[in-house]
């Protein structure tokens, strides 16, 4: 189990969600186990790619930090 943050980014606009997880693998495999309907009716989009942006321990803080980005999507 690897912890982190990482960036879930529409393919088409570029606008990025901000995660993180104690456990990366398996809260990325739920993301896309079940795609929101919201989610893709939002971004008009069902292509996405994944980005690890930091393996850290401290992730809730890392994640705070990089949700403080006014061109990401939840921030």
């Amino acid at each position: 189990d690897v912890s982190g943050v990482y960036a879930i980014i529409n393919v088409d606009d570029n606008k990025m969600y901000i995660g993180s997880s104690i456990n990366m693998s398996n809260r990325l495999y739920q993301h896309f186990k079940n795609v929101p309907k919201a989610m893709i009716d939002d971004w008009k989009t069902k292509e996405f790619r994944v980005a690890i942006i930091k393996f850290c321990d401290d992730y809730l803080e890392q994640e705070s930090m990089y949700l403080s980005n006014p061109h990401l999507y939840n921030s």
